[in-house]
């Protein structure tokens, strides 16, 4: 499912940030990375999500497969296609004002019909019993919820992988309960439209060591 060796430099750093890491998730497991601050774990979930080397410059050495794909040759729209991305900072990844809106955004982008976007929108909020987060201002939603909005956003377009970048960074315990369920909920239950479960998460609890 997974499939990476790699190394990265960023381009105002003298010292690379990952020095040949490697690793082979296979598809349903649900991966944890630990280890101290600013020792990596963003820079691994962008070479894995193609933000490296496509937006972040520096030196990027080696592979990353998706579902056997080297994604250097795939654009983000593509590598979006078979990876969904849940930010630290929710707010960062929104594009619309309207949290209904904002579940729709990515379907709208592949061209899907209407009333399909609008069955798989109200199907995200039904399954994970957040239908009082519906239409409303994202802005006005707290720092937990706009979390929620971000992995209803990602489930939505309906991709086989999920890259969680410290998702429970903004929640309290409850918030953070509840994205535990949620978190099982995507690892195990077959979604609407696709006719196998989840292929694999990794949630990024901390930075990697990559000593």
């Amino acid at each position: 499912m997974i499939d990476f060796e790699l190394a990265f430099r960023y381009a105002d750093e003298k010292s690379p940030v990952l020095r040949q890491i490697a690793g082979n998730i296979p598809k349903g497991r649900c991966i944890v990375l630990c280890g101290n601050s600013g020792c990596g774990k963003t820079t691994l979930l962008r070479c894995i999500n193609g933000l490296i080397p496509q937006f972040y410059e520096g030196e990027r050495t080696g592979f990353c497969h998706l579902n056997g794909q080297d994604t250097a040759g795939m654009s983000i729209g593509e590598i979006g296609e078979s990876a969904a991305s849940v930010f630290q900072d929710p707010q960062s990844q929104f594009f619309t004002v309207n949290s209904s809106n904002e579940v729709a955004f990515g379907l709208e982008n592949h061209g899907l019909p209407q009333e399909k976007i609008r069955q798989r929108v109200d199907e995200a909020f039904r399954i994970f019993h957040l239908e009082r987060l519906k239409n409303r201002n994202v802005y006005e939603l707290s720092s937990g919820e706009r979390q929620l909005i971000s992995i209803l956003s990602a489930w939505a377009m309906d991709t086989e992988i999920f890259l969680f970048d410290e998702p429970t960074a903004n929640l309290d315990f409850a918030a953070t309960q509840q994205l535990k369920s949620i978190l099982f909920a995507l690892k195990n239950r077959a979604k609407p439209y696709c006719s196998v479960s989840t292929g694999c998460i990794i949630s990024l609890a901390l930075p990697m060591n990559t000593g």
